[in-house]
């Protein structure tokens, strides 16, 4: 076969935007994956109109009852604009393509 076995775990990126209104300005579901709650080890980027922010110091990762969620310390604006960059380190047994293969 000319695939080859990774030598590194595999990082899956998937990003998720939110724009924030009246209804809800704190709590905000990572739901890239089905019942993100079971989940160990999610590393999330969180930026609020494009400015990144930290994770205790600006919000922390709170469980649901399926999903986890990023709640923001305080309280955003309406029409706040979040994303969340997510990666999930899972996937150990991810094959890339030879270099012949990618020509």
């Amino acid at each position: 076969s000319a695939w080859i076995k990774r030598t590194s775990d595999s990082k899956q990126r998937s990003i998720r935007t939110f724009t924030v209104d009246k209804n809800e300005k704190q709590l905000f579901p990572i739901d890239f994956y089905k019942e993100s709650s079971e989940l160990t080890d999610i590393e999330v980027s969180v930026s609020v109109n494009g400015t990144r922010k930290t994770l205790t110091t600006d919000y922390t990762l709170v469980n649901g009852t399926k999903n986890k969620y990023v709640k923001f310390n305080k309280d955003l604006l309406v029409n706040d604009r979040i994303r969340m960059a997510k990666v999930y380190m899972r996937f150990q047994k991810i094959y890339q393509p030879t270099v012949s293969m990618k020509n």
